[in-house]
């Protein structure tokens, strides 16, 4: 992979998240919780905003990134994806209290 691909690909994750967020947004308040479901919303917002800007500096600024750096970014989007999804569903069906 390379740096201009890495960051392609974060472009394109960060759209993404940006968007499930916007789309989110209009659920939240249909959903059981929905205090958890507004910080989903804020967390995918933000967070695909981040990717965006991460991506545009990497496209647009001259670098000296290596392959690794990139993978370790890329890595980051996709585990995003998992954090952000798991406050959709923590939203959606609630905590257990012990």
């Amino acid at each position: 992979m390379s740096v201009t691909s890495g960051s392609r690909q974060l472009l394109i994750h960060g759209m993404v998240l940006v968007l499930v967020g916007l789309v989110w947004g209009l659920v939240v308040p249909g959903t059981p919780h929905p205090r958890l479901a507004l910080g989903a919303h804020i967390q995918l917002v933000s967070n695909g905003m981040l990717f965006i800007i991460q991506a545009t500096a990497l496209l647009a600024l001259p670098h000296s990134v290596g392959l690794k750096s990139v993978w370790v970014m890329v890595a980051a989007a996709w585990l995003t994806w998992t954090m952000a999804l798991s406050e959709v569903a923590n939203a959606w069906w609630g905590t257990l209290q012990l």
